[in-house]
């Protein structure tokens, strides 16, 4: 394999890591939203599902 290919395939893993932490986010973001849904007081529950994010949201990189 030539550099190039090495760059490219480096590339597409770190696509694929990418790709599976934003899946783990939209699961956390959906589990919420459905449990907020049904919830008859929903700031009690989400504070208690704050500490089990996951690492990506912890460390802020996918923040706004």
């Amino acid at each position: 394999m030539d550099r190039d290919d090495e760059k490219v395939m480096k590339g597409i893993e770190d696509l694929r890591s990418e790709v599976r932490e934003l899946r783990e986010t939209v699961n956390v973001l959906v589990d919420i939203i459905v449990n907020m849904e049904t919830m008859e007081d929903p700031q009690l529950e989400v504070e208690g599902n704050m500490m089990g994010y996951d690492s990506a949201l912890k460390s802020g990189k996918y923040c706004m």
